[in-house]
């Protein structure tokens, strides 16, 4: 590969990422997305300089993510690269009209939205969302609801994460197991980043006999369940009653347990947050 004009991109390719994590402490989203958008125009435009460049495009990009590694750390694959590549040739004229205008509208603290918008066409993000495998996601969830539900002050105190069940032979494991000091109930909670099922609730049922018949003590209510299913578009909360009636569990239950409202906008608001700290990792 020929080193005329190379020292310049990888210079330009720096300046854009350093200027970018300054900006990204506050404005995580936005001031990614235009990174990502200035780097895939700079390496665009060194690649069209001369015909001859096209034929080591592979080649390019595996050098400067070498070296923008060893600089700024992971975060830079050759398959990252090439994703910011095509999102600048995906929006070459949309997001360079906006570039100036979105950042400034952050520093001014306008409404979040805009950092939503820009957030939302972006394929590169989406991508590294999907890369926080499911089973990281669900833990990290877990655990700040364990502690949100203790902190609420309500009665709630802590039995046991990823509980071992055994039926007929086959093994599960419940996420959390929680015992509620006024209700004199221990409540059974699930957690699943996906769309609902049935087979959610079936299983949840499953766990609420289990727990009715081998766990609960003699002078204890019936265990609850507590089904919380979170996709990228919604997330779902409900209660399971094991069998119990609608109006046994209005009456004796449900004034002393969280409004599903409040959990749901809880943990959606705890996977933005998280996906958000993913993708700041990422880039470090």
């Amino acid at each position: 590969m020929k080193k005329e004009g190379y020292l310049s991109l990888i210079t330009d390719l720096a300046s854009f990422i350093e200027q970018g994590r300054k900006l990204a402490v506050r404005y995580v989203n936005t001031a990614m997305v235009v990174t990502y958008w200035l780097i895939g125009r700079r390496i665009v435009e060194y690649e069209q300089k001369g015909k001859e460049r096209a034929r080591y495009g592979q080649e390019l990009l595996q050098k400067l993510s070498q070296d923008l590694n060893r600089r700024f750390g992971r975060g830079f694959s050759t398959d990252n690269l090439e994703a910011m590549r095509h999102f600048y040739l995906s929006y070459p004229v949309r997001i360079s009209e906006t570039v100036s205008r979105k950042l400034e509208e952050q520093k001014s603290e306008t409404s979040s939205r805009n950092s939503a918008t820009i957030l939302a066409i972006h394929p590169l993000i989406e991508r590294l969302k999907d890369e926080y495998s499911e089973s990281q996601l669900e833990e990290a969830l877990i655990k700040h609801l364990e502690h949100f539900l203790l902190e609420l002050g309500i009665g709630f105190t802590f039995v046991a994460r990823q509980k071992r069940i055994t039926l007929e032979g086959s093994h599960y494991r419940l996420d959390l197991l929680l015992y509620h000091r006024i209700l004199r109930c221990l409540i059974a909670i699930d957690l699943k980043i996906g769309e609902f099922t049935h087979a959610d609730a079936g299983q949840m049922n499953l766990y609420l006999n289990y727990l009715k018949d081998k766990e609960k003590l003699p002078n204890e209510n019936d265990p609850v369940g507590l089904i919380l299913c979170s996709d990228k578009k919604k997330t779902l909360v409900e209660y399971a009653l094991g069998g119990m009636s609608n109006k046994i569990f209005a009456s004796k239950y449900r004034l002393q347990l969280p409004d599903p409202e409040v959990l749901k906008d809880e943990i959606e608001h705890e996977k933005q947050k998280l996906l958000e700290m993913h993708i700041d990792n990422e880039m470090r």
